[in-house]
């Protein structure tokens, strides 16, 4: 992952009940549910598409990776970067180079791009599709939209 950037922003805790991004009026809660999941790191992005920060999500609570951003609010373009083991046998194929959209986001922008870089593995790998591939997929993945809640 060519990605560099830093974030200064305060993370808190956030809640792990509620899934998703959830606005407050003051700013976002971030839940997201990963069994094997050794880290999440919240991507957000400008209205171009374009990468600017990266936020490790600081807490883990039964298995919800979780974490508020306060300041962060509707427009708002964002996506994860999952890390963990990288063992297809085993069932996981954990790739923070792939950018992966919130399940349970409440609106997505954009289409996927069908690239290289959108699969996990490198085409013509003698390993097939247990191998892994480096490439970063954000460029060419949709992203999730943080909403105005529903009242």
């Amino acid at each position: 992952m060519s990605f560099e950037g830093k974030t200064t922003r305060v993370v808190e805790a956030g809640d792990p009940a509620v899934r998703g991004a959830t606005f407050d009026g003051q700013g976002t809660n971030f839940a997201l549910f990963s069994g094997y999941a050794e880290r999440v790191e919240l991507c957000l992005f400008d209205s171009n598409g374009t990468e600017t920060e990266r936020v490790t999500l600081p807490e883990y609570t039964n298995e919800i990776w979780h974490g508020y951003l306060p300041g962060v609010g509707p427009g708002q373009l964002y996506g994860y970067r999952v890390h963990g083991p990288f063992n297809p046998e085993a069932g996981h194929r954990f790739n923070p180079n792939k950018l992966l959209i919130d399940p349970y986001a409440k609106l997505i922008l954009g289409d996927i791009k069908w690239d290289q870089a959108t699969y996990g593995y490198k085409f013509g790998d003698e390993a097939g599709d247990l191998s892994f591939d480096e490439t970063d997929s954000a460029p060419f993945m949709p992203k999730c939209v943080i909403t105005e809640p529903k009242i």
